[in-house]
C-alpha cells in the first residue's frame, strides 16, 4: 500500500481537511463518545481494608460451603501449582488435611486481594481498568465470599464424591508454560552474611538448539537447597537469593545490537508471554550471558542455579510488527520520607509511534505499595491498569488478546507510583530512615519494564478494525485502553505517491559537487561496549547532482542515507538501522579533521540507545 507519510498525521491530531470526513469521526470519537475518564484516586494508597463478602449476597449459603464441592476447584486452578511438595509456597495444600489447618490464614491472606502480603500473588484492582490477562489467577468476589462463609462454618470437608478435581498431581513439574527447551545457569553460592551483590556471571551455552528459533514464551526458575517451608529469616524475597538479572542471547563475537535483550527476571517472577505479532528471536549457537545480577542473602548460605524455560512458535512463524519502545522511568527525583504511606511518584513518555501494549510490568522496591497506568490523548485521561505491589512477588501483567491497549503516536503516557515508608509496610527494615533512587533491595527504583510493539499507520487501523469486529463494537461502546477504536476510521486508502515522498524515499540537501572531498568509501571504525565493528560509507553523485550515500554495517544490508544535510562544516546522515527487534533512526555527523579532507571524525547517534565516535578514514 502506498500512501502519503502525512496522512495519518493529519487524521490523528484532528487537524481536519477540507472534506475530512475521516478526521470528523476521529474528533466525535475522541471528544464527545467517550464516557468520563476513569482515574487511579478510586483507592488511597495506605488506606487498604480487606475484600469481605457476604455468600448470602450472592444467592450462597453460607452453612453449604464445602471443601470438596466448593474450595478445591478454586485450589486447583490458583494455589497449588506453588503449594505442594517442592514448589514455591511454604505449605502444601494438596489434600483436605492439610488445607484445614489453615483455613483461618486463607481467609485472611486472599481477602487482602490486590497489596502485597496477598494469595495469590496478583494486584490487579478489580474496579479500575483492564480486567482481562493472560494466566490470571486472580479470585472473584464469589469465590473469596465462598472462602469466608467456608472458614468461618468451621472449614467443612463435604462429600468426597463432590471433588471433581486432583489437587495432587504426580506429574506436575512448576512450570506455568510448556517449555520446548529448558536451559540450566553454573551454580552460584551466596553466604548467609554476605552483603549485596551485583555483578556478571559467566556466559553459558545455550544447549539443544539446532535452528534459530521464534520464542513465544519465557520463565526463568531459581533453584536452590533452601527447605520449601522458609529461609530462617524475613527478609525481602524470602528463599531466593537471585534479585534480578538483566540478560541477553547471542553468538558469541557478534555485536551488541545483533543480540536479544529478553524481560529483566526478578523475584518472584511470572511467565513473559510475547505477541503473536512479534515473539523474540533466540539463535542457535546462542549463549545466555548477563549483563547485571542482584545476589541477596537470604540467611543461611545457598548454593543456587537458574532454569530458563523457552516455549516455541511453530518453526515457519515470521514476526509481523517490530518492537516498541516506551519510556516511563524516573530515577532522579526519589525522596521518601520516614514514616509515612501514599507518598507518590510520576513519570511520563509521549509516544512517537502507534503502540500496541503487551504487558504492563512494575517495577518498584521494597517501599513500593502500589502502580497506576495512565493514557492522556487530547482531552481524555484513562488508568489502563492499577495494581499492588509486593517485591517479594514481582508480577508482570501480559494483556488478554484483543485486551491489548491500542494507542496513537502523540499520546502521553503517565505512571504513578506510591510508596509506603512505615511499619505496615513488611518489606521495609526501619522506616524512620529517608530513602533515595538506589539498587538495593530496601532502596528505591521507580519504572514500567512492560512490553509494546511499534505499529505503522496500515498496521494500527487494522488492529482497530479488528477489535471492532472481534468484540462487536458500535459507536455507543468503550474500550479502555484504545480511544480510537469507535471513531470507524476506514482502511487507509491508496493514494497516489507525490514525488520524494515515497516509502524509503532519499532526500539530500547537499550537492555533489560541493562534497567531492567525500565522493568514494571510507571507513569508520567504532569501539562499543560489546566490542569493535567497522560502518563503510560510500557517497556518490545521484542521478539528480545531489550527494547520495549507502551505510554498511555488521547488523544487514547496506542502507541507503534517507537525509543528507550540513550544519555548518559538518556532513549530517540519516538512516534507518534494523536491531534489536525494533527500527533505530540513527544519525552520522562527519566533521573534516584537520586541512587534509582525509579523516573525518565521526558521532554516531544510535537512536537514544548511546552515542559512538571513531575517525573515518578513506580508501
Amino acid at each position: 500500500m502506498t500512501m502519503h507519510c502525512s496522512t495519518f498525521d493529519r487524521l490523528i491530531p484532528g487537524a481536519l481537511a477540507p472534506s475530512a470526513v475521516t478526521g470528523v469521526a476521529l474528533v466525535a470519537a475522541a471528544l464527545l463518545c467517550v464516557p468520563a475518564a476513569l482515574t487511579a484516586q478510586a483507592h488511597i494508597s495506605g488506606d487498604h481494608e480487606p475484600h469481605l463478602f457476604a455468600a448470602a449476597d450472592f444467592g450462597i449459603d453460607p452453612t453449604g460451603v464445602t471443601f470438596t464441592k466448593d474450595i478445591a476447584p478454586i485450589l486447583a486452578r490458583s494455589c497449588v501449582n506453588c503449594h505442594r511438595a517442592g514448589g514455591a509456597g511454604p505449605m502444601p495444600l494438596t489434600s483436605y488435611q492439610e488445607v484445614r489447618r489453615y483455613a483461618a490464614r486463607i481467609k485472611t491472606k486472599t481477602a487482602i486481594r490486590d497489596r502485597m502480603g496477598a494469595m495469590p500473588p496478583w494486584y490487579v484492582e478489580k474496579d479500575l481498568g483492564i480486567q482481562q490477562y493472560k494466566q490470571d489467577p486472580s479470585l472473584t468476589d464469589v469465590e473469596l465470599a465462598m472462602i469466608q462463609a467456608w472458614a468461618d462454618n468451621g472449614a467443612p470437608e463435604g462429600d468426597l464424591a463432590d471433588l471433581a478435581v486432583e489437587l495432587n498431581l504426580p506429574t506436575e513439574d512448576g512450570w506455568r508454560i510448556e517449555p520446548d527447551l529448558i536451559v540450566s545457569s553454573g551454580e552460584f553460592v551466596v553466604e548467609g552474611g554476605s552483603p549485596d551483590w551485583w555483578g556478571e556471571i559467566e556466559a553459558f551455552d545455550v544447549v539443544g538448539l539446532e535452528q534459530d528459533r521464534w520464542v513465544k514464551a519465557v520463565e526463568i526458575r531459581e533453584v536452590n537447597d533452601v527447605p520449601t517451608r522458609g529461609s530462617g529469616r524475613q527478609t525481602v524475597g524470602s528463599r531466593w537469593v537471585v534479585h534480578h538479572l538483566i540478560y541477553s542471547t547471542g553468538v558469541p563475537g557478534e555485536h551488541l545490537l545483533e543480540r536479544t535483550f529478553w524481560p529483566v527476571h526478578e523475584v518472584g517472577r511470572n511467565p513473559d508471554f510475547f505477541s503473536e505479532e512479534r515473539g523474540q528471536l533466540l539463535k542457535a549457537g546462542s549463549q545466555i550471558s548477563s549483563q547485571s545480577i542482584h545476589l541477596h542473602s537470604n540467611g543461611r548460605d545457598t548454593r543456587s542455579h537458574l532454569e530458563f524455560g523457552f516455549e516455541f512458535f511453530p518453526e515457519d512463524y515470521e514476526p509481523e510488527y517490530e518492537s516498541g519502545r516506551v519510556g516511563l522511568a524516573d530515577g532522579q527525583n526519589i525522596s521518601i520520607v520516614p514514616n509515612q504511606a501514599g507518598q507518590e511518584l510520576h513519570a511520563y513518555d509521549v509516544l512517537e509511534d502507534h503502540i500496541k501494549m503487551v504487558a504492563f510490568e512494575p517495577h518498584l522496591h521494597a517501599p513500593g505499595d502500589r502502580m497506576c497506568l495512565e493514557a492522556i490523548w487530547k482531552q481524555h485521561i484513562e488508568t489502563l491498569s492499577c495494581v499492588g505491589y509486593d517485591h517479594n512477588w514481582v508480577r508482570t501483567y501480559s494483556f488478554a488478546e484483543n485486551y491489548e491497549p491500542l494507542l496513537p503516536k502523540g499520546t502521553i503516557m503517565h505512571i504513578v507510583g506510591y510508596m509506603s515508608n512505615t511499619e505496615a509496610n513488611f518489606n521495609i527494615p526501619d522506616p524512620r530512615n529517608w530513602q533515595g533512587s538506589g539498587n538495593r533491595s530496601v532502596s528505591n527504583m521507580f519504572l514500567d519494564l512492560g512490553i509494546s510493539l511499534r505499529l505503522t499507520d496500515e498496521q494500527f487501523v487494522e488492529e482497530m478494525a479488528n477489535r471492532r469486529e472481534v468484540l462487536d463494537l458500535d459507536v455507543n461502546d468503550h474500550v479502555i485502553g484504545c480511544p480510537l477504536c469507535t471513531a470507524a476510521i476506514p482502511l487507509l486508502p491508496e493514494l497516489e505517491e507525490e514525488e520524494g515522498e515515497g516509502e524509503g524515499a532519499a532526500v539530500s540537501e547537499v550537492e555533489a559537487s560541493s562534497a567531492e572531498e567525500v565522493l568514494g568509501t571510507w571507513t569508520l571504525p567504532l569501539e562499543s561496549p560489546q566490542g569493535a565493528f567497522n560502518m563503510v560509507l560510500e557517497f556518490s553523485a545521484g542521478t539528480d547532482g545531489m550527494l547520495a550515500a549507502l551505510v554498511d554495517t555488521p547488523l544487514g544490508d547496506p542502507q541507503t542515507a534517507q537525509n543528507i544535510s550540513r550544519s555548518g562544516d559538518a556532513l549530517v546522515l540519516g538512516f534507518t538501522l534494523s536491531a534489536l527487534g525494533q527500527s533505530l533512526p540513527v544519525t552520522v555527523t562527519l566533521t573534516p579533521a584537520g586541512d587534509s579532507g582525509e579523516v573525518l571524525n565521526a558521532e554516531v547517534d544510535l537512536g537514544g540507545l548511546g552515542t559512538l565516535s571513531g575517525t573515518a578514514t578513506q580508501e
